[in-house]
């Protein structure tokens, strides 16, 4: 980064409001429920459109946040690819969505596409099946007991999962604008995360 560039990264900043970074690069942060209160999201420019990292949730408040952006800051240039970095509601939750609204294709890794899809069409009612499913991913005792309770509300959170993805693939460089973003692959936080 640049050192002449100044961050305001105020945890107040306005949701909604895209920040900029660097150049080409802007923050966008988008409310959670929860409490941690808000995501990062990511918006990168490239000289004929935008990539947008990472979605929010499925909730009406965030929507409305995104209709105003697709309406205002993005209308000079088309949102041209959507990177989905894992599967968890607040970073794939609207990913379909904003697919819809602007026929930007969705970029996810392979594995966190097949998690994605294990879960959003887990059985929401036989809580065996959902501890059976997490326990195979190594989740224990209490860390087993909540992720399991928190599963039944993935659809809620995530509005309906892309009909497709195109896969990213561990050391692919992405081109935006003059920069080469080079995509790796970590684990922990989620199986197949897509990082940088």
């Amino acid at each position: 980064m640049n050192a002449h560039v100044q961050l305001d990264l105020d945890t107040d900043t306005e949701f909604g409001r895209p920040i900029q970074l660097d150049e080409g690069v802007y923050q966008l942060r988008m409310p959670l429920p929860f409490r941690l209160d808000h995501i990062n999201l990511y918006l990168l420019e490239d000289t004929s459109g935008w990539t947008l990292i990472d979605c929010g949730l499925n909730r009406p408040e965030v929507m409305e946040l995104w209709l105003g952006l697709l309406n205002g800051f993005l209308k000079r240039k088309p949102l041209e690819r959507i990177v989905v970095t894992h599967l968890h509601p607040d970073h794939i939750g609207l990913a379909s969505w904003l697919q819809e609204q602007t026929g930007a294709p969705i970029y996810l890794t392979r594995g966190e596409w097949q998690l994605a899809q294990q879960v959003f069409n887990l059985p929401t009612r036989n809580a065996e099946l959902i501890e059976a499913h997490y326990h195979r991913l190594g989740l224990q005792d209490t860390a087993l007991q909540t992720t399991a309770k928190q599963a039944s509300g993935y659809r809620r959170l995530v509005k309906t999962l892309p009909r497709a993805v195109r896969h990213l693939h561990e050391h692919e460089i992405l081109n935006l604008n003059g920069r080469r973003w080079r995509i790796l692959c970590g684990a922990g936080h989620s199986p197949a995360c897509a990082c940088r």
